[in-house]
């Protein structure tokens, strides 16, 4: 059961979970994007009303202030008005921040380099690996089937040693390397940049290309590297109708100029 109809997600955000069910409840979220989204949701909006407590407090705590200073004025003298102005004004400022929180997460949950620079295993994941296992043994070929399983439930450290020693066996495997460039980018491994330039300069197939051109423009996105070369490999992307990735890039690109991305910054 996926997204809002499963019960299983409040007790997860609440920690109600024992250990063995709460790690499968993640290598659920792990494999269904889905619901791993509506987690994700769920807690941002947990977050924003807790926000929103903390801002009604404040302002129910400068009311008591009002009301305080207004019994210990002189009744002679008074300051009704002013008093009763101060309370409008907190209001305005509590509300005015609590609207400027929302935009601002808003903001943050759909338009930050690190929302758009995410990047799913299914994405790059290689559905028919006919002819990316050229030269390998059968031992290998159960080996780069491993790391498959091991990326989908995200285990990098196994994907991690697995690659390594499928790579020092067959180093200009495509699919091996694929792989590998995506787990380093998952574990935010400074050797990712290499790793695609290699797959990239090798002659392969073009479904493994795209993947590791779509790759790249994601691991620039999230080391800031948004200058000409992202601009220019963003773009080829775009320009060619026949790209697997083609839409995603276009959408992309609509989001890098929105206007919400000036609340960001």
């Amino acid at each position: 059961m996926s997204g809002g109809d499963n019960p299983s997600i409040e007790r997860f955000l609440q920690g109600n979970m024992d250990e063995t069910e709460r790690l499968s409840f993640e290598q659920e979220m792990a494999v269904d994007k889905e619901l791993a989204d509506e987690v994700a949701f769920r807690r941002d909006v947990s977050k924003t009303i807790s926000r929103k407590k903390l801002l009604a407090s404040v302002a129910e705590q400068l009311e008591k202030e009002d009301f305080f200073s207004q019994q210990q004025e002189s009744p002679k003298i008074p300051e009704r008005k002013p008093l009763k102005l101060r309370r409008y004004l907190a209001y305005a400022a509590a509300i005015t921040l609590l609207l400027c929180l929302g935009l601002y997460w808003y903001a943050q949950v759909n338009f930050s380099d690190q929302r758009l620079a995410a990047i799913s295993f299914e994405e790059i994941r290689m559905l028919n690996l006919t002819g990316t296992t050229k030269g390998l043994t059968q031992a290998q070929n159960t080996l780069l089937l491993e790391t498959t399983t091991d990326l989908q439930v995200q285990d990098y450290e196994a994907a991690n040693d697995k690659l390594d020693q499928l790579l020092q066996e067959s180093p200009q495997n495509a699919a091996a390397l694929l792989y590998k460039a995506y787990t380093q980018q998952q574990q935010a491994d400074a050797s990712t940049e290499g790793t695609i330039e290699a797959l990239l300069s090798q002659e392969s197939t073009t479904l493994i290309k795209q993947k590791a051109e779509w790759l790249q423009v994601k691991h620039w996105l999230s080391q800031n590297q948004d200058g000409e070369d992202f601009q220019n490999l963003l773009q080829a992307i775009i320009d060619n109708p026949n790209h697997q990735f083609n839409k995603q890039a276009i959408a992309l690109q609509s989001k890098l100029q929105s206007n919400w991305r000036l609340l960001l910054f």
